[in-house]
Order: structure tokens, then C-alpha cells, then sequence
């Protein structure tokens, strides 16, 4: 009965945790790639998938209360990314490789992502 409360513990204590900034700044170069990717192609539900991947793993910052302010979040952090893209401060195939960094870390395979379209003025 001890084993069975302790694994419980474990899972609600790992289910609570906060998003990493790791992880957070892996899902802003998954949404920045992706506005370089044609909507449906394999590369951009790759991104797609990778991100619902990462906010999975935090349950707790998508609760009705919390819901709302983390998707403003994540559009900060993306737009942030986007920003420094746009200004020339960062280039999107540096945003490439820096997602493929997050894959490897994350241990999903890694996507082969090229400019396919260029987004719409912010």
C-alpha cells in the first residue's frame, strides 16, 4: 500500500510541476519555425505535435484558471522569437537549428526544415 501511495505522490508532484525554460523556449522555436512552414506539410504538424508534446507535460498551466494566460505567454515568446527573426538579431535557419537542439534533447527525431513560405507581416 506504501509503494501505491508513493507512485501516486511521484505523479501528482510530476504533474504539477512548472513549464521549464527550457522547454518554454523550445515551444517559442517550435511556433516561430512553423510560421516559416507551409500550413499542413509534414514539417509544420511536426511542429504542431511537438509543442502539444511539451504543454502535456505540464497540465497544470492549461486548467481553466491558467488556460488564458498561457497561451498569451506562449504568443510572447513566439512573437519575441519572431521579433529578433525580423530584425535581423536572429536567423531563421539559426531558429532551424535551435529547434532541432530541443528535439535531440527531447529525444524525438529530428525534422529536416527548410523556409517554405515567408509569413505575413506581423
Amino acid at each position: 500500500m506504501r509503494a501505491v501511495l508513493a507512485i501516486a505522490f511521484a505523479f501528482v508532484v510530476t504533474a504539477a510541476q512548472a513549464e521549464t525554460a527550457e522547454d518554454r523556449q523550445c515551444n517559442a522555436q517550435f511556433a516561430a519555425a512553423a510560421r516559416y512552414l507551409n500550413s499542413g506539410s509534414p514539417e509544420w504538424k511536426a511542429m504542431a505535435h511537438h509543442s502539444m508534446d511539451l504543454n502535456g507535460k505540464y497540465p497544470d498551466d492549461w486548467t481553466d484558471d491558467k488556460a488564458l494566460d498561457t497561451k498569451a505567454r506562449h504568443r510572447q515568446d513566439m512573437d519575441s522569437v519572431l521579433g529578433r527573426v525580423e530584425s535581423g538579431a536572429l536567423t531563421i535557419e539559426k531558429v532551424f537549428a535551435d529547434v532541432n537542439a530541443c528535439e535531440t534533447r527531447l529525444g524525438w527525431p529530428v525534422t529536416t526544415l527548410t523556409v517554405q513560405r515567408q509569413p505575413p507581416a506581423r
